[in-house]
C-alpha cells in the first residue's frame, strides 16, 4: 500500500488539526479544491490507517478527574504476556493513553482518577496481574497540559495557540446527557449533530445547545485528529527534564519557547521528579538530537533530562468511560 501523503493531503489534515468538526465543504473552500476531492482523500487516509481517529479536545478537569502518569521498567516479561499486560491497559476505560518505549522505560500510561484513593482502586487489579513483572515505577501527577496545533505536518514555524488541558480541578457538576454527548464525541468530533441526536434520542436543537454550551465552560477546548505516526514516517519522543524549581518567571519562558516550535504536540508541567516533559515528533533521531540541545542552550536551569523513544502508541482518548471511534471493533 501506498502511504505517501501529498501537499493537498498535508493541508487537509492541518485544517482538521484546527478544527476537525468543521465540514469537508469548509476545507475545500480555504483551500481552494472541491468538496468531493476533500471528502475522498480523507476517507483515503483513513483507509490506509494514516488518519486513526477524530478526537474532541475534553479537558478532564473540569468534571473532577486529575491525571496520573506512570512509567514503567518490566523484567522477565514475554512477548505474550507483555501483549496480555498492553491489553488490559488499553480495555480499562480509566486509562488514558498507553505507548510502548525505548529508552530507561518499556511503557507509559496515564490514568484518569477521581483522587488517590481511586487511582490505586483502578491500578490494583492491574498490580496483582502484572505487579511480578515490574522491576521499578515512576508516578507524577499533571498540572497542565499544552496541545499544541501539530505545525509538523506542512513543517510551518509560527506562533502557535495553546490549547491548556488539565490544568482546572474542579467539577462544574455535568449532568448524565452532558456526558454521554462526550463520551460520543471524545473519539468521533465529526459526528453529526443529527446522528449524535439520534442515538442519545434528544432534539438536535438540545443537542446543538449543549455543545454549545459545553465549549463555553471549557470542557470541550477543540477538535483534531489522531495520526500514525509510523505510517507517515515520523518519529515519537519524550523529554523529561530535571530543574531545581519551576518559578513562575522560568514557566513563562518555557511557554514562549514552545510556542514557536513546530515539532512539539505537548508540553507538561507535572508535580513528580521531574517538573517538565516536553514531546516532539520528528523527522529521525538527528532532528531530535538538534531539538533537544536547543532547549537545553535556551534554559540553563535544566539540571539534567532523560530522552524516550515513544516507538508505538496503543492509547490515547481525552476523557475517561469514552465510546470507541466509530468503524473500530
Amino acid at each position: 500500500m501506498d502511504d505517501k501523503i501529498d501537499l493537498i493531503d498535508k493541508k487537509i489534515l492541518t485544517e482538521l488539526d484546527k478544527n476537525s468538526r468543521q465540514s469537508n465543504n469548509q476545507i475545500g473552500k480555504r483551500l481552494k479544491v472541491s468538496r468531493e476531492r476533500v471528502d475522498y482523500r480523507i476517507k483515503r487516509m483513513l483507509q490506509k490507517g494514516i488518519i486513526k481517529k477524530f478526537p474532541t479536545i475534553i479537558n478532564p478537569t473540569k468534571f473532577g478527574y486529575s491525571m496520573h502518569k506512570i512509567y514503567f521498567q518490566f523484567q522477565n516479561l514475554s512477548p505474550i504476556k507483555e501483549g496480555e499486560l498492553i491489553s488490559w491497559l488499553v480495555k480499562n476505560p480509566f486509562i488514558q493513553w498507553v505507548a510502548s518505549c525505548k529508552g530507561k522505560w518499556d511503557l507509559n500510561a496515564i490514568v484518569f482518577a477521581n483522587d488517590v484513593e481511586h487511582f490505586n482502586f483502578i491500578m490494583q487489579e492491574f498490580y496483582n496481574k502484572y505487579g511480578e513483572y515490574i522491576f521499578s515505577q515512576n508516578f507524577n501527577i499533571t498540572l497542565s497540559v499544552g496541545n499544541m496545533e501539530k505545525g509538523w505536518i506542512l513543517g510551518e514555524k509560527k506562533d502557535n495557540d495553546i490549547i491548556y488541558t488539565a490544568n482546572e480541578r474542579e467539577d462544574i457538576g455535568l449532568d448524565k446527557t452532558d456526558l454521554e454527548i462526550l463520551k460520543i464525541i471524545a473519539n468521533n468530533s465529526r459526528m453529526s449533530i443529527i446522528d449524535i441526536a439520534q442515538k442519545l434520542k434528544q432534539t438536535p436543537r438540545i443537542i446543538q445547545y449543549r455543545i454549545k454550551n459545553l465549549e463555553n465552560k471549557e470542557v470541550i477546548k477543540g477538535y483534531t485528529i489522531s495520526l500514525d505516526y509510523i505510517l507517515l514516517k515520523k518519529q515519537f519522543y519524550k523529554v523529561v527534564f530535571y530543574m531545581s524549581a519551576l518559578t513562575d518567571d522560568l514557566r513563562k519562558r518555557i511557554i514562549s519557547y514552545c510556542r514557536n516550535r513546530s515539532d512539539m504536540p505537548y508540553f507538561i508541567f507535572c508535580v513528580g521528579e521531574w517538573p517538565l516533559e516536553v514531546e516532539y515528533v520528528v523527522d529521525d533521531i538527528n532532528q531530535f538530537y538538534e531539538d533537544l540541545e536547543d532547549i537545553k542552550k535556551h534554559f540553563p536551569e535544566i539540571r539534567r533530562h532523560e530522552s524516550i523513544w515513544l516507538s508505538k502508541e496503543y492509547k490515547f482518548d481525552f476523557m475517561p468511560l469514552c465510546y470507541k471511534p466509530i468503524g473500530k471493533d
